[in-house]
């Protein structure tokens, strides 16, 4: 007998078997595309120069990346477990609320808001939902928040900029340009003790044309 030769009745077994050989190794391929898949969003997930966390459909914390840790200045196992209003100052746990109702919904959101980090400090971010469904059933909402401290500084410098320039084309005198910088430089940061402080090259003396402070007072002639 030919040992290369296949009767009837082996190419019968080897056609029967093909499909459902064929059919297994298109799973496994599936399945390990999908593992692949799966562990690149994990990764991308866990790298996210934004912060991103998975709630269940109660709003459960289920995981968190490294960014909204840093961001809000929890640990992982300060906040897995706990509900995401954790970092939601109590006059806007309704937003909050309303927010993960419309998640339920199936509704992408995006909000600009503020929430609070663990010290207490308040934070304005940017906020957006996205809710995920699996076997047709809504099974949580990934929650991905930005940080926008840094916007919101530029945006009140630029227009801290453009009221001291306009104080400075006005009419008005010196201490009136000087009293809208001062009130304006405030909105930045505390200037409560706040002076301009001049020098005569001529007389080799400087003087101070506006000067105010919490507990002393001075001449703005006084040289």
């Amino acid at each position: 007998r030919d040992p290369v030769a296949y009767h009837e009745s082996d190419l019968d077994l080897l056609e029967f078997a093909s499909g459902p050989v064929a059919v297994l190794i298109e799973r496994l391929r599936a399945e390990s595309a999908l593992r692949d898949s799966e562990a690149n969003f994990r990764s991308f997930i866990r790298e996210s120069a934004e912060g991103i966390v998975f709630t269940d459909p109660n709003d459960i914390l289920l995981t968190v990346n490294r960014e909204f840790q840093r961001l809000f200045g929890y640990s992982a196992d300060e906040l897995v477990g706990r509900h995401n209003n954790v970092i939601v100052p109590e006059e806007l746990r309704a937003e909050s609320d309303s927010l993960v109702v419309q998640a339920g919904e199936e509704k992408m959101l995006k909000i600009d808001s503020v929430r609070r980090k663990k010290d207490g400090t308040l934070i304005d971010v940017s906020i957006m939902g996205v809710p995920i469904r699996r076997d047709d059933k809504p099974i949580g909402t990934y929650w991905v928040y930005r940080d926008l401290s840094e916007q919101r500084r530029a945006e009140s410098l630029q227009s801290v900029l453009h009221e001291i320039t306009k104080a400075a084309t006005s009419r008005g005198d010196l201490n009136d340009v000087m009293t809208i910088v001062h009130q304006q430089i405030s909105t930045l940061f505390d200037a409560s003790n706040f002076f301009v402080c001049l020098y005569d090259e001529g007389l080799e003396q400087y003087y101070f044309p506006y000067f105010v402070d919490e507990q002393e007072e001075i001449d703005p002639n006084q040289r």
